[in-house]
């Protein structure tokens, strides 16, 4: 299971298909968690997937500084990998770094069950009006 921060509309957690993402406090039944399909060719969990909810979380976090009728894009997604995963539950919380009127930065800390740093991402978001 994914656990990704509390800022995150429900209707947000539809990413990463075939994993669990679920917000901290909200009751959910979802898929499993990351199993072998998620894999890549050494065993260890597929970067693409750390990086899927890295996006999930920091789109959270735009989210949750956006007005009324706003949306996002991401225009711009860095990410490093610290550490191998196998198994094991994560958490993705990500954070507003610097918000404007156009542009938000925002940042990601990947961790694993024991809370060592597995991932950390950054992204540039373009706030998108009608």
């Amino acid at each position: 299971m994914v656990w990704i921060g509390d800022n995150c509309r429900r209707e947000s957690l539809r990413v990463a298909p075939r994993l669990d993402l679920r917000r901290r406090g909200v009751e959910d039944t979802g898929p499993p968690s990351p199993g072998s399909q998620h894999s890549s060719p050494p065993g260890t969990l597929h970067g693409g997937i750390l990086c899927d909810v890295a996006d999930a979380a920091m789109g959270c976090a735009t989210l949750s500084v956006l007005e009324e009728g706003e949306m996002f894009a991401t225009v711009e997604l860095k990410i490093n990998f610290l550490k191998p995963v196998w198994t094991g539950r994560l958490t993705a919380v990500g954070s507003v770094v610097k918000g404007g009127r156009t542009i938000t930065l925002c940042d990601c800390r990947v961790t694993d069950e024991g809370g060592s740093l597995v991932a950390y991402a950054t992204c540039t978001q373009i706030t998108l009006r009608e």
